[in-house]
């Protein structure tokens, strides 16, 4: 480490082109001067009271060197102008229909029919024959009812459905180096390669 700065050798020239970029981002952009000067004073502050690394200027140095790495001598590196916080909300609305189905023995299906479906004795026993011997399969049958009714049928008893509604928030920044038209879709493929930083 450098004596009197709170980095190492390795990102020495990372701190000086991320500081050199900030003071030219006040240079180049006079409608926004205030912007970028508040910018380099925040960043100037947090280096003069940074100790030993990890600190929140070495961060801000290290997340630089990734945005903008180096590309060898006499080339500059790639720096972004812009920056936009997107913020995003989707909504979705989901409805599921079914029917509840419920295992019941012959004795307790007759009392359910009779007593909550307004059915009379003898269409309830017609039904519970009807589901016994066609409608419902051997994998929804079962001989684990009371001693005087063992055979148990899953039997639909009502209908149902749930609505639910879900909202995602996301919150995205968006950095951008000169605008330019894009041309080919591998440019924007290329743009989605890139680690997003504001270093300017």
């Amino acid at each position: 480490m450098p004596a009197g700065f709170p980095y190492c050798y390795t990102h020495k020239s990372d701190y000086e082109s991320c500081f050199g970029a900030l003071k030219e981002a006040v240079r180049q952009n006079p409608n926004e001067v205030q912007i970028h000067e508040d910018r380099l004073k925040e960043f100037e502050k947090l280096r003069d009271k940074a100790g030993a690394p990890p600190t929140e200027f070495s961060s801000w140095v290290l997340k630089y060197a990734q945005a903008c790495p180096a590309e060898g001598r006499g080339r500059k590196r790639k720096l972004y102008d812009y920056a936009t916080e997107q913020e995003t909300k989707t909504a979705a609305s989901r409805t599921k229909v079914g029917v509840k189905a419920v295992k019941m023995h012959k004795e307790k299906y007759l009392r359910l029919a009779v007593n909550d479906l307004d059915m009379c004795p003898e269409d309830a026993e017609a039904n519970w024959d009807n589901y016994e011997k066609v409608l419902v399969s051997e994998k929804n049958r079962d001989m684990l009812g009371p001693p005087q009714s063992r055979l148990r049928l899953n039997i639909p008893v009502e209908d149902y459905t749930l609505g639910e509604n879900e909202v995602e928030h996301a919150k995205r920044v968006v950095l951008e180096s000169a605008r330019k038209k894009i041309k080919a879709i591998g440019e924007i493929e290329q743009m989605q390669d890139r680690r997003p930083f504001c270093c300017c």
